[in-house]
């Protein structure tokens, strides 16, 4: 207390608990300060336990749950995506693949029907044939 409240002022202590009765002998009486320099300091360090009942952990798990859970759901979507993806591609191949052989068959019957017509012309077939 040598000239100490001059450069820190003293905390308001009106609302603060009876740390005495609290602690107990675990703070000693008197502190020494070293000066450095120009500058004074001090610090003071409080450890209060607190029990929660297991609820960080049950928190702490909750949050991992959650996370987990939303990894899998975009895994989902990403799955679900690329099963559309895909059967669409393969849609579309098998449209493509239809479309060019209705192609050849539109194009094997204009030729039959040509040389149907030619040989009807010629007399080698009758008109049933």
């Amino acid at each position: 207390n040598n000239g100490v409240d001059d450069v820190i002022p003293a905390p308001p202590t009106t609302d603060l608990p009876n740390f005495g009765e609290l602690v107990g002998e675990r703070l000693p009486n008197s502190y020494d300060f070293n000066r450095s320099g120009s500058t004074t300091g001090a610090g003071i360090g409080v450890v209060w336990p607190i029990y929660t009942a297991g609820r960080t952990t049950a928190l702490t798990g909750a949050s991992d749950a959650r996370t987990q859970e939303a990894v899998a759901d975009s895994l989902l979507d990403k799955n679900e995506l690329y099963n559309t993806l895909i059967e669409r591609y393969f849609k579309a191949q098998l449209a493509i693949i239809a479309a060019y052989l209705r192609e050849d068959a539109y194009d094997t019957l204009q030729q039959t029907d040509h040389m149907a017509q030619r040989l009807f012309e010629e007399g080698f077939i009758s008109r049933v044939d």
